[in-house]
Formats: C-alpha cells, sequence, structure tokens
C-alpha cells in the first residue's frame, strides 16, 4: 500500500465521522440524553485525532502521485486548501468535546447552549468535510469536475 491508497482508504474516516457527529447532536437537542451526550462528547475528540492522521496522510499521497501523466496541481492545490479549514473545524469540535468532558466531570451536566453551538460547529464541519471529499474525488475523477482540465 503506497501513500495515495493509505489517504484514500482513510479519508472517508472524517466525512463519515462528521456525519455521525451532526447527527449525534442533533439528536442530543431533540432527547437530552445524557448517555447520547457522553458519547458524542468522545465521538468528537476521536474524530480529531483521525482527522489529524487522515490530513497528514495528504501531502505523502500528492508526493506519491504528482509524477503521474493525469496529475494538475490547481485540483490538489484546492482540495488541500480545503482540507485545511475542515481539519480546523474538526480540532474546534474535537476541543469541544475535550471542554465538554471536563464540564461533565466537574459539573455533571453540559449546558444547552453548548449543544446550540456544536450543532452550528457540527453543521459547518460536515459541509465542509463534504466540500473537501469532493474536491478530492476531482483529482482523478474528471466525471465530477465541473470546469475544464487547467482551469479553477
Amino acid at each position: 500500500m503506497n501513500a495515495a491508497h493509505l489517504h484514500l482508504v482513510l479519508n472517508h474516516i472524517p466525512v463519515l465521522g462528521a456525519i455521525i457527529s451532526f447527527v449525534l447532536v442533533l439528536a442530543i437537542l431533540v432527547k437530552k440524553d445524557p448517555g447520547l451526550k457522553s458519547l458524542a462528547l468522545w465521538w468528537f475528540v476521536l474524530i480529531g485525532a483521525l482527522g489529524a492522521v487522515v490530513y497528514l496522510t495528504g501531502e505523502p499521497a500528492e508526493e506519491s502521485v504528482e509524477h503521474l501523466s493525469w496529475f494538475q496541481e490547481n485540483f490538489v492545490e484546492r482540495h488541500e486548501d480545503t482540507a485545511l479549514w475542515a481539519l480546523i473545524v474538526t480540532e474546534v469540535l474535537a476541543l469541544m468535546g475535550v471542554f465538554g468532558l471536563y464540564l461533565q466531570k466537574k459539573k455533571h451536566t453540559t449546558p444547552v447552549s453548548f449543544w446550540r453551538v456544536a450543532i452550528v460547529v457540527a453543521g459547518i464541519n460536515l459541509a465542509l468535510m463534504g466540500w473537501t471529499a469532493n474536491l478530492g474525488g476531482q483529482i482523478r475523477h474528471t466525471e465530477i469536475r465541473d470546469t475544464q482540465p487547467g482551469q479553477h
């Protein structure tokens, strides 16, 4: 397995993680289940850690394919730029997970306002992960591109 293959295998984790994060927070706002809250907080931390690993496999993946005939730098750069923003928001959600776990330990609760902020952050994360995945797919799948080769 080379670096590009590893990146392709792992890159589904933060995308699916973003979907699950959003659904968990939505369920919490509806049900207010304490067990679900703990699960969501630990999930945020886990996805933050895995998201960082996936991001770090991106550069080696690029280096392993940049010499191939189909490689176009502009598509990779767009994907990289968006991936960085997606990573930042994922890490904000992970920090919220750590903070929420701290609140649960100290106060045995997380306020509704915490979850209202979490749904916004999780929604932004979901949108960025979806866009990042789309741009990543365009690197090799010309059929999903909305521009001609060489255009931005």
